[in-house]
């Protein structure tokens, strides 16, 4: 699939869910979903997130700020993305 997204926006939602997937974005804007499967897990991740670059794409991610799971074992950061998509609103 080739995305049209544009170097900047992908380099702005990348920046977001590896830095400060928590918090809401200084460019664009996050909306958290809502509805019983898309809240937060017993797992430590966080309900589903919509993340919106620009007025076409769409991100939807869950996050964890200490996730334990990997070879060591040790709490990091970690951004699960459920869905890429472009909204036909953005068209």
């Amino acid at each position: 699939m080739v995305l049209d997204i544009g170097t900047a926006m992908a380099d702005q939602c990348w920046d977001h869910l590896a830095l400060d997937p928590a918090n809401p974005p200084s460019i664009n804007s996050t909306t958290k979903l809502k509805g019983k499967k898309l809240g937060p897990q017993g797992d430590g991740f966080s309900g589903v997130i919509h993340y919106r670059t620009g007025s076409a794409w769409r991100v939807d991610y869950r996050h964890n700020d200490a996730f334990t799971g990997g070879a060591h074992g040790d709490p990091h950061r970690v951004s699960v993305i459920y869905d890429v998509y472009r909204s036909s609103s953005g068209t």
